[in-house]
């Protein structure tokens, strides 16, 4: 949703919600969401969009293969859940196997890049 990169956020929302009415089905759009409602603090809403499950495989047992842009936007929604539950090692282990992603695929990074800026942050010197 380019919308919101530009800060149209109204309108991306406006256009996800209608999305997911009109294709409740469609994975993409759901994950989307789904982050999207972690990041505004909605934890419940998005673990509910994403089936309550944190493995991709478990939560759509239905599929047998998913598209990267899925599997990036599931994994992306669950790391920012355990980052607001101070779950930092969960969220650690997600960002690794997001990163892993970006060099299998050669996709882009930043959306990712930003989730380890956040947990680097949470971690403080630690890290």
């Amino acid at each position: 949703m380019q919308y919101k990169v530009i800060g149209l956020d109204a309108k991306a929302d406006a256009i996800a919600k209608k999305g997911m009415q009109l294709f409740p089905d469609f994975l993409y759009l759901r994950f989307y969401v789904a982050h999207a409602a972690m990041v505004d603090g909605e934890l419940e809403k998005g673990l509910k969009l994403l089936n309550k499950k944190y493995n991709l495989d478990e939560a759509f047992p239905q599929r047998t293969a998913f598209a990267k842009g899925e599997f990036m936007l599931f994994y992306a929604a669950l790391c920012q859940y355990f980052m607001a539950n101070d779950s930092l090692i969960d969220a650690i282990t997600c960002s690794n196997a997001l990163i892993i992603e970006i060099y299998k695929y050669a996709c882009s990074e930043n959306a990712i890049l930003d989730l380890l800026q956040l947990i680097k942050a949470k971690l403080g010197d630690v890290y």
